[in-house]
C-alpha cells in the first residue's frame, strides 16, 4: 500500500437489495475517522495491489462513521465479493482516503441527483448535504425493481423522502422517456449529478448536454474506459529538483516516475482512484481518466497512471 492507510471496524451490516449490502464503519480502536464530503469516495485495502474505490452514503456532518453500499458481483475473486461474504459486524477493514473527484456545487440554484442502481450512493449523501444547508434539489432514483433498488426501504426515513423520486422499469415505464421529462422540465440554471452503470450515466450526459453546458454536468466513474490514443514519448521536469525523465510511448509516468526514486502513491490499476493526482506548472497534459472533475484539471492536476502530455514536456510541481 502506497499511500497512508488506517483501520475501521464494521459496527453495522444490512442487506439493502439483492445482492447488496450496506455497511457502517467506524474507527477501530480509537481511531479517527478522516472527514468527508459530499461526493466523496474511500478505498478498501485488501491486499497489495488489491484496492477498490466505494462511495461513502450518509450525511457528511456525521464525522464519525462511514455507510458504504456495495453490490456483490459475479467476480468470486473480487473485493466486493470477498467484502459482502466474508465481512461480518465486528470485523476489521483496512481502508484509505477519503477523496472527492465527484463534487457538490453549493452555490447551484437548483441540484439534479440522478442516481442508477448502485450509484445511489453519493447521491445520498449529497441530498444531505444540501438537504443541511437548505439548498433546493430533487433525487430521482432509477432501478429494475423494488427488489434491486439499493438503500430502497432505508430511504423511506430519510427527512428529505418527499424530494426523492423512485423510477422502477417494472412499474414506471421506459427510463429514457422519464430522463427526458426530468431534464426538459429543469430549473434555470440546474447543475446534473449522476452515477450508476455506466450506459446509464452515458444516457444522462448525453441528453442533459442538450438543455445545459457540459460545466454544469457531473458524474462519478468507477471504471476506466480506455481511449483510442496513439502515444508518444515526452519529459517529466521534477519543479523541486530540476531533475528530468523521459516518459517512453509504451510507459505510464508513473511507472518512470517510481523507477528513477520519485514517489508518487497509487491505488488502483489505474485511472479510477485519483491517488496519483499532481499538478502540472507547465506543458499541456493530455487527460485520458474518467475520474478528475473539471475544476481540477482547469487547475492543472493530471492522473500519472493513464494520462499524458501533448507538449514535449511537462514541469509537475513535485
Amino acid at each position: 500500500m502506497s499511500e497512508q492507510s488506517f483501520v475501521a471496524e464494521v459496527k453495522k451490516k444490512w442487506q439493502i437489495a439483492e445482492n447488496t449490502f450496506a455497511f457502517e464503519l467506524v474507527g477501530a480502536e480509537g481511531t479517527v475517522l478522516p472527514k468527508f464530503e459530499a461526493g466523496a469516495h474511500i478505498d478498501i485495502v485488501a491486499g497489495q495491489n488489491l484496492t477498490r474505490q466505494y462511495s461513502i452514503a450518509n450525511d457528511p456532518a456525521e464525522d464519525n462513521k462511514y455507510v458504504l453500499g456495495i453490490l456483490k458481483t459475479a467476480n468470486p475473486g473480487g473485493v466486493s465479493t470477498a467484502v459482502c461474504t466474508r465481512l461480518e459486524e465486528g470485523g476489521l477493514i483496512r481502508l484509505a482516503g477519503p477523496r472527492n473527484h465527484f463534487p457538490l456545487n453549493e452555490e447551484a440554484s437548483f441540484s439534479l441527483l440522478i442516481g442508477g442502481g448502485i450509484g445511489i450512493t453519493p447521491l445520498l449523501a449529497m441530498a444531505h448535504r444540501l438537504h443541511a444547508i437548505d439548498k433546493p434539489f430533487a433525487l430521482h432514483f432509477f432501478a429494475r425493481n423494488a427488489s434491486t433498488a439499493p438503500f430502497y426501504e432505508d430511504i423511506k426515513d430519510l427527512p428529505f423522502f418527499d424530494k426523492i423520486n423512485i423510477y422502477l422499469d417494472e412499474s414506471n415505464g421506459n427510463p429514457q422517456l422519464n430522463l427526458q421529462k426530468i431534464l426538459l422540465g429543469a430549473e434555470t440554471g440546474s447543475h446534473v449529478y449522476t452515477c450508476g452503470p455506466n450506459g446509464f450515466m452515458n444516457l444522462v450526459i448525453d441528453m442533459s448536454k442538450q438543455v445545459m453546458p457540459e460545466e454544469r454536468i457531473h458524474k462519478e466513474f468507477f471504471e476506466f474506459v480506455e481511449k483510442e490514443t496513439v502515444n508518444t514519448a515526452f519529459e517529466i521536469e521534477i519543479n523541486s529538483t530540476g531533475q528530468v525523465i523521459t516518459v517512453p510511448e509504451n510507459r505510464a509516468a508513473i511507472d518512470v516516475l517510481q523507477e528513477n526514486g520519485v514517489f508518487v502513491p497509487r491505488n488502483c490499476p489505474k485511472g479510477i482512484c485519483g491517488a496519483c493526482a499532481r499538478q502540472v506548472i507547465a506543458g499541456e497534459i493530455d487527460h485520458r481518466d474518467s475520474v478528475l472533475p473539471q475544476m481540477a484539471r482547469d487547475q492543472g492536476y493530471m492522473l500519472l497512471c493513464v494520462s499524458r502530455a501533448k507538449s514535449e514536456r511537462l514541469v509537475l510541481d513535485l
